[in-house]
């Protein structure tokens, strides 16, 4: 129908807005959890360039792999990845899948 659009459905403005919520988070602009009806600082894992699950989080994220300056603490091993998301509340981050 010319002139008409088709709008998101609720499942894809939910991913928009999870994958928005997550560029910003790592790119810095989000560094409170009240974004998210939280409350606390989030604190970000990141892992080192090269690192396979980073090269996924830049291919299937838009926006990921345009982060310049990634506002982490850089983890260099799974199991200590891991370990700090288990052990520290408020901490967002990833690994590969154990």
């Amino acid at each position: 129908m010319p002139g008409s659009h088709r709008c998101p459905s609720q499942r894809e403005l939910y991913r928009q807005y999870n994958v928005r919520g997550i560029v910003s988070i790592y790119s810095g602009q989000i560094t409170d959890w009240g974004h998210f009806g939280a409350d606390g600082k989030i604190y970000a894992v990141g892992r080192e360039p090269g690192d396979s699950c980073l090269l996924v989080l830049n291919k299937m994220l838009p926006g990921f792999n345009n982060i310049v300056q990634p506002k982490v603490k850089t983890i260099y091993n799974t199991p200590e990845a891991l370990s700090t998301l288990m052990q520290h509340r408020k901490t967002i981050g990833f690994s590969p899948y154990p």
